[in-house]
C-alpha cells in the first residue's frame, strides 16, 4: 500500500447556513457520518497555505450536506469567507480498513490491466463523482481511460501489489 498521505480532505465547505456562522459542508468521504464524529478538523485554506486545526462545536446532517459550526467562526460573513475550503484530517489518523476494504490514496499508483493481462497504465486519480468513482488510468499505449470504479469493470483490487484488473465491456476501451 503506499504511504499515507499527510492530510486526507473530508469535506468542502461550500457555503454559509444563516446568520451565526454555520457551515455549509459537502462530505467528500467514503466513510457515512464520518464529519458528523470529528471533534476537530483541520481548516485547509482555498489554493493552498498552513493548515490550521479547529474545534468543531456542533455538526448535524441536512439533506445532501452536513451543517458545522467551528470555533470561531461566529456570524455568516466569517462563513462566507471560507467558502471553498477544505476540511481534512492527519493521515495517521484515519481507521484502519477491514481486509478487503481500502482508501482511493491506496491506489494512485497502481497497475492496471484487463483480464487477459493486457497493462493498460497506472491510476493517476479518482474522481468522485454523483453516480460513482471514476478511475483515471495514464500512461499506457491507449492513452488516457476513464473507469467507472465498478465491481462489474474492476472485480479486483490488490492494494498490497498495487494491482487492479479491469474486465473491459465493448467500448469501453478505445481500440
Amino acid at each position: 500500500m503506499s504511504s499515507r498521505p499527510k492530510q486526507v480532505v473530508v469535506g468542502r465547505i461550500v457555503g454559509a447556513h444563516g446568520l451565526r456562522g454555520e457551515l455549509r459542508v459537502a462530505p467528500l468521504s467514503d466513510l457515512p457520518g464520518r464529519l458528523e464524529e470529528l471533534e476537530q478538523v483541520d481548516l485547509m485554506p482555498k489554493g493552498g497555505g498552513a493548515v490550521e486545526r479547529i474545534r468543531v462545536v456542533e455538526s448535524r446532517p441536512h439533506g445532501k450536506v452536513l451543517l458545522m459550526s467551528l470555533e470561531g467562526v461566529c456570524d455568516r460573513d466569517a462563513a462566507e469567507a471560507l467558502r471553498g475550503c477544505d476540511l481534512t484530517v492527519p493521515g495517521d489518523e484515519l481507521p484502519e480498513l477491514p481486509a478487503d476494504e481500502f482508501y482511493a490514496f491506496d491506489l494512485i499508483g497502481a497497475r492496471v490491466e484487463t483480464e487477459e493481462g493486457e497493462t493498460l497504465g497506472t491510476v493517476a486519480e479518482i474522481i468522485g463523482s454523483a453516480g460513482a468513482n471514476v478511475i483515471v488510468v495514464r500512461g499506457g499505449a491507449r492513452g488516457e481511460l476513464l473507469l467507472p470504479a465498478s465491481r462489474g469493470i474492476v472485480p479486483r483490487v490488490d492494494p498490497a501489489r498495487r494491482l487492479l484488473v479491469v474486465r473491459p465491456i465493448p467500448g469501453l476501451l478505445p481500440e
